[in-house]
């Protein structure tokens, strides 16, 4: 491996490659792109909650100005969003989603499909979460229903069309 900084690179590359195997055989799959833009999002959350301890420590070193990590992102920061930005683009050609803006449609789905999925398990870590509130979001956020419930209801807000009506 010759240093650290190269060993740390080749083991974060490969867990990154893993998991983006998972999310690329997820878009490749057959149906709509609706369908297939659900089941990623669902498996995008699925592989943060199994994945964001390591996750956030790469995003949390790259703040911190670490080479590695912020190598890191610039190599692979953008190979999963341009996916999901694919498959965003062939819903709205196919009808399913609202014309709208590509990366405010992208910071919606985050902010609905991951950003919960960074923030419960840190409030639960933290002790912010009341201990009576932490098994709710384990149940209600953090679970297999819980995430394709947010991504339906997300999914669903993007299908919206505003009416002529609605703008006045």
């Amino acid at each position: 491996f010759q240093s650290k900084e190269n060993f740390l690179r080749l083991l974060l590359q490969q867990m990154y490659d893993e998991v983006f195997a998972q999310l690329q055989a997820e878009v490749n799959h057959a149906g709509s792109a609706l369908q297939r833009l659900r089941q990623s999002l669902c498996l995008i959350a699925r592989l943060m909650r199994e994945h964001g301890g390591w996750l956030g420590r790469i995003w949390s070193d790259a703040g911190n100005n670490e080479t590695v990590a912020c190598q890191f992102l610039q190599q692979n920061g953008s190979r999963h969003v341009l996916l999901i930005l694919g498959l965003l683009d062939e819903a709205t050609k196919d009808g399913d989603i609202a014309p709208m803006a590509p990366m405010q449609r992208m910071a919606f789905l985050m902010g609905a499909v991951v950003a919960p999925m960074l923030m419960a398990p840190r409030a639960i870590q933290l002790g912010i979460a009341p201990p009576q509130l932490q098994e709710q979001l384990g149940a209600q956020v953090l679970s297999d229903s819980g995430i394709a419930e947010r991504v339906d209801r997300a999914l669903c807000a993007l299908a919206y069309q505003k009416k002529e009506a609605d703008h006045a």
